[in-house]
């Protein structure tokens, strides 16, 4: 092998070993790079994920016509840069490819404002260009920090023309030279909702709602999703007992029960059918019912199913179980599993996060409630019954009427 002198700028060590591994054919042809470009998000939820495959987490989730900037690609995932200690992975589908770009832009933050709201207070961001961002909910303190990538606070100062009191103050900060983060305390016992989005040009609002006002159900808008409908079966049972009709049975128990207490109740369905057309995908389907009840601005949304193991065991699993996304969607989904275990005598087996589509949101606090199991022979012989229908709406009830007397105000 060819010696170097000591001392030799390492770069001729170098080209002398390449040189010798070409010429003894150990040097595979690599494609050459993407060229950096700019792209821009070209559907309203454009995941950004820690790696090329669906299987990643979320960094983030934009809305269309924002600005990324790809370094590179692999199959049909794009690698953008978010700033300078952070990359992400966006699918070719969620983005349009713009012109390639020598350096990434960046974007001056010249205006932070605390706006009224008719339903709590706006932050208004009024940027020199659309940046990605993202919004992290913090509990105990109850926090929500916008953070935005590619971008320089410019000014420094939030003008507030709001009086709500439940924000307590908002502080902003450079953390890197191109990532600064806008926090904001609340003062609340429960968060009870937020959204972000560009509207015309590049004002990024972050609207975020006032916290309960009363801890009664009445006035509440509750809004119930019954799992499934139409072609989507659901589970079914060995008797031939389908999930989607149980759903529907107690959806509609459990209405009956919150009309009673004053609530306003708006369903997904209230017959065996599909919001979308019959021919729809399941993502469709889902997606339909989330922006259906987001249209309501519900102060909780609650999704009712009942499980099935698949093909596994039937006998080996068998209770209920209660799932959020949203991290102030923790307290009503652990109420509502403790009164549904309680009313049913069902086994407790827990409450855990899930990125379900139907939760994927922040306008409200958002749960999924798996009652029982179909696929269990017992569990399944108790839901054939309009008694057990019945006390499982009671027991989704009571933990509903216990989660707004715990966040309600004192």
């Amino acid at each position: 092998m060819t010696q170097v002198a000591q001392g030799t700028d390492g770069r001729l060590l170098t080209t002398l070993m390449v040189g010798l591994w070409a010429g003894m054919g150990l040097l595979a042809s690599a494609p050459p790079a993407l060229s950096a470009r700019l792209l821009q998000t070209s559907t309203t939820y454009a995941d950004v994920r820690t790696g090329p495959t669906v299987d990643h987490h979320r960094v983030t989730v934009l809305d269309k016509g924002v600005p990324l900037w790809a370094e590179d690609k692999s199959g049909e995932w794009y690698k953008v840069r978010l700033h300078q200690a952070l990359t992400g992975w966006v699918h070719q589908n969620h983005v349009t490819s713009g012109a390639a770009a020598d350096r990434r832009p960046v974007a001056d933050v010249t205006s932070i404002a605390l706006e009224s709201h008719e339903r709590g207070v706006r932050l208004a961001v009024q940027l020199s260009r659309r940046t990605p961002y993202r919004v992290r909910q913090r509990l105990r303190p109850n926090q929500l920090c916008l953070d935005l990538f590619g971008a320089r606070l410019a000014q420094y100062s939030v003008r507030r023309k709001s009086s709500e009191p439940f924000v307590t103050s908002i502080v902003t900060e450079q953390i890197l030279s191109d990532w600064c983060e806008i926090t904001v305390d609340l003062d609340v016992i429960q968060q009870t909702g937020y959204e972000v989005r560009f509207e015309a040009g590049s004002r990024l609002v972050l609207d975020i709602r006032r916290p309960y006002r009363s801890a009664s159900l009445r006035g509440k808008v509750i809004a119930l999703d019954p799992g499934h409908g139409g072609p989507d079966k659901g589970a079914v049972g060995s008797s031939g007992l389908m999930e989607k009709d149980v759903n529907l049975r107690i959806c509609l128990e459990l209405r009956r029960l919150l009309l009673s207490y004053g609530a306003t109740v708006v369903m997904t369905r209230e017959t065996d059918a599909s919001l979308a057309s019959p021919n729809a995908s399941q993502h469709t389907e889902l997606l339909t019912r989330v922006l259906a009840t987001k249209q309501t601005w519900a102060d909780l949304f609650i999704s009712v199913h009942n499980n099935s193991v698949g093909s596994g065991d039937p006998s080996s699993a068998r209770g209920t179980e209660t799932y959020y996304w949203a991290p102030m969607a923790q307290r009503p989904a652990s109420f509502i599993q403790r009164s549904v275990c309680a009313a049913l005598q069902t086994q407790h087996r827990y409450v855990a996060w899930r990125p379900f589509l139907v939760l994927r949101e922040t306008d409200t606090p958002r749960v999924l409630v798996e009652c029982a199991y179909m696929s269990h022979p017992r569990d399944e012989a108790l839901l054939r019954s309009d008694a057990f229908a019945t006390r499982t709406a009671g027991g989704i009830l009571q933990g509903i009427v216990d989660y707004f007397a715990a966040t309600g105000p004192r």
